[in-house]
């Protein structure tokens, strides 16, 4: 019995003095910046590259949309309510005032942007089954 307690009282004299003797190297403060801003500038560019990349299809609904005739386009002869679909970043550009419908004389309508956002996408007007008018927008 005795022995064992002497072998007891050696593995943790032994193992105290290992813990207090410690080899590696301390990090200066330099080092932890220097990891500190990378792991920022990682972040950063991961950030921009998911922002760049975001494939997020909405479906936004616009109300009193004026509607022009083909044959004159003075003044709005309705106003209709349109599903505008695209991409997140294209769709939330859009508002309502950029947008008008012109019917022709078979009862197709066609969605265009006007101002300043006319040169920025393409619109594909389509419509569904219950004759709803869903426009789609694409980037230029």
């Amino acid at each position: 019995m005795d022995r064992f307690s002497k072998t007891t009282e050696i593995d943790t004299a032994e193992i105290t003095a290992a813990t207090m003797e410690d080899d590696t190297p301390k990090k200066s403060k330099a080092t932890n910046i220097i990891a500190l801003v990378l792991c920022l500038l990682i972040a950063v560019i991961v950030w921009v590259f998911v922002m760049e990349t975001d494939t997020n299809y909405i479906e936004k609904n616009y109300d009193d949309i004026p509607v022009y005739a083909e044959s004159m386009a003075e003044s709005p002869i309705e106003y209709k309510t349109i599903a505008i679909r695209g991409a997140r970043k294209n769709v939330i550009e859009i508002k309502a005032e950029d947008i008008m419908l012109v019917v022709d004389s078979n009862d197709s309508y066609t969605a265009y942007l006007i101002g300043d956002k006319s040169s920025s996408f393409v619109l594909e007007t389509q419509f569904d089954s219950s004759d709803d008018i869903i426009v789609t927008v694409l980037a230029k």
